[in-house]
């Protein structure tokens, strides 16, 4: 008999064991600083199981894989720590062009994604020029175009920030067309508002984790929420509580070790009665 499984048997959801970068614990990635301050904090101090899921790690392993190809033998990946004010801060960049002296040229940021995003003059972006249509009249439908994702952008202009780079490029490879897109971006582009938003951002962070403080959610982009791993378990919902310890609970996770972590959290969330996934981003 032929039996169709929904997705994955269990025993090969190990596939692709993606494993994140050891965490320094004096540096923070740039995407820890960009993204919601919670949840850099909580992927810092809350211990395994890891928050990155089977098919996080599978995009990750994909998008490693297409980098290589793409580049080829000149792939050129390079790692930065920051200085003076950035002081704290690292960065990994997808490749590096450098002059014959040695200098950055150019950082490049390459993304694969399974369809690009179109944006609608709303503001708004969309996944197919169909949807981007219906939600604009019909007048305006010329003014529709692709759209890189303001966090890539912002991952780019990071590395630049933080190497003095004069040029950023932004590439991506459309999987569902083998299309490439491309943004260019000037150094004199990086603005006073945006480097000081880094610079806070980053304080903020080392400030939370010298005093062992919950941060307020800091998110950046309308969709971390919805799709952050401490969201959809309840645990971010729980620091809102005053009552609730997270260190205790961190420390409940360690007495009672061998007890499934989905146990102790059920624990947790029916004694403050918190439903995980109430997307909350106020």
């Amino acid at each position: 008999m032929v039996e169709r499984i929904n997705g994955l048997p269990e025993r090969y959801k190990g596939s692709f064991p993606y494993r994140d970068r050891p965490r320094n614990p004096y540096y923070y990635g740039v995407t820890e600083i960009l993204f919601c301050l919670r949840k850099s904090f909580l992927q810092r101090v809350v211990p395994a199981p890891t928050a990155i899921d089977f098919e996080t790690r599978v995009r990750f392993a994909r998008g490693h894989a297409m980098e290589e190809a793409f580049f080829g033998e000149k792939h050129n990946p390079e790692y930065f720590v920051g200085d003076d004010k950035l002081d704290g801060i690292e960065g990994h960049s997808d490749h590096v062009v450098r002059d014959e002296e040695g200098k950055i040229k150019e950082i490049v940021e390459f993304k694969s994604v399974r369809r690009l995003w179109y944006k609608a003059p709303n503001g708004k972006a969309y996944y197919s020029i169909g949807m981007a249509k219906k939600a604009v009249d019909k007048e305006d439908w010329g003014k529709i175009e692709h759209r890189y994702n303001d966090s890539h952008m912002d991952q780019l202009k990071t590395y630049m920030y933080m190497t003095g780079a004069p040029k950023g490029v932004l590439i991506y490879y459309e999987l569902t067309t083998d299309k490439n897109y491309t943004w260019e971006i000037t150094f004199d582009e990086i603005d006073d508002g945006f480097k000081k938003r880094i610079d806070d951002r980053l304080s903020m962070m080392q400030k939370c984790m010298d005093d062992k403080t919950v941060p307020d959610k800091m998110f950046t982009y309308e969709w971390e929420c919805n799709l952050c791993s401490f969201n959809k378990n309840g645990i971010c919902q729980l620091c809102d509580v005053e009552k609730f310890d997270l260190f205790r609970f961190i420390r409940d996770l360690e007495i009672f070790n061998g007890k499934p972590f989905d146990d102790v959290l059920s624990d947790y969330l029916k004694k403050y009665d918190i439903k995980p996934g109430n997307v909350g981003t106020s």
